[in-house]
């Protein structure tokens, strides 16, 4: 690919986010992509999916090539940030309001609700200006998390432009009082931001270098959640055009009476996925008798979905609209008694 492109699974808790982006990454990576997979989710799972240590240094997946993997700490990004950048803030406070010192210095140093979303959502520009990867496949928290992290750019854009003004203010009392322009590193800092904010979204809405994968479940509660999820992908204009349908349980072959009546359940919210998201290709991933866990099972489960979903001009393609579950590795049987 001639420009790097940013792949994100998000959905409802515990439908199986983790396992599918680790999967897919997987795949893409051995399509000789080089491959960054990583997770801004607080409670990071990524390492218990792959069976191997993993922190917030990039370190290779043990057993593939081109595929690196990364847990985001916010805390370690937000020290980052304010040790390079809270001199420019400082400036601007104590320039352009009437803060002392130690309103500032609580100001500075204040847990801001939301803030681990944005340093989370920086990190991912920051690793996808640096160009070392192809593909980048983001795994989010589940639905709250993932909604504010994707509406962070529109937050940072007023918390910069709140800056601007007061130094816009600053800037002019200097005109007048000295008749020359102020101009000093913070306005660099205000207009690197600015510029950096205005690419972030422009990337989450480019389908040519962006796409939500969009992973659920057939249960009531999994089914409209994602209704709702995508919708407000809709409203930030953030394309969707794939919905994995996780968990499903076998059509075909002998089942138990239990299985045969959740099998039923499944099958009307299926049609309930149908109705809702008529203009996405709907995936099914039958449900596979034990965990998904580890280079090999993942691997399996990566050749089943990669092929299938429509992704920015990358190494998937367009596919059919949903996938007969009897040419699934995972399909289980389970005999009446």
């Amino acid at each position: 690919m001639n420009e790097s492109s940013l792949i994100i699974f998000g959905g409802k808790g515990g439908v199986g986010k983790t396992t599918c982006s680790a999967a897919v990454a997987l795949s893409i990576a051995e399509l000789e992509e080089r491959t960054l997979l990583f997770s801004t989710d607080p409670a990071h799972s990524l390492g218990d999916c792959l069976v191997q240590a993993v922190g917030p240094s990039i370190v290779p997946v043990a057993g593939v090539r081109n595929l690196d993997v990364l847990e985001v700490d916010p805390e370690v990004v937000l020290r980052r940030f304010r040790a390079e950048h809270e001199g420019h803030l400082r400036a601007i406070l104590s320039s352009g309001t009437y803060l002392d010192e130690s309103d500032i210095d609580g100001l500075t140093s204040l847990t801001i609700p939301g803030l681990d979303e944005v340093m989370g959502l920086k990190s991912v520009m920051d690793l996808m200006e640096e160009g070392r990867y192809s593909t980048y496949v983001l795994d989010t928290a589940p639905t709250g998390h993932a909604l504010r992290l994707l509406s962070m750019p529109d937050v940072l854009e007023s918390w910069i432009g709140a800056l601007a003004r007061l130094r816009y203010r600053y800037r002019e009392v200097v005109y007048h009082m000295a008749r020359e322009e102020a101009d000093c590193p913070q306005d660099d800092f205000l207009f690197t931001m600015k510029r950096t904010i205005k690419r972030m979204k422009a990337l989450l809405k480019d389908p040519r270098r962006s796409r939500f994968v969009l992973v659920t479940t057939p249960e009531a509660l999994a089914v409209e959640e994602s209704a709702r999820l995508l919708e407000h992908l809709k409203r930030f204009g953030i394309p969707v055009r794939s919905v994995v349908v996780n968990g499903l349980l076998p059509e075909e072959g002998e089942i138990c009476r239990f299985c045969k009546v959740k099998r039923r359940e499944q099958e009307r919210y299926w049609n309930e996925l149908e109705k809702r998201f008529q203009k996405e290709h709907l995936i099914r991933v039958a449900r596979e008798p034990d965990d998904i866990r580890g280079v090999d099972k993942l691997r399996r489960l990566g050749a089943e979905i990669l092929p299938h979903l429509d992704l920015p001009s990358g190494p998937g393609k367009r596919g059919a609209r949903s996938i007969s579950l009897a040419a699934s590795p995972y399909i289980a049987s389970c005999r009446e008694p």
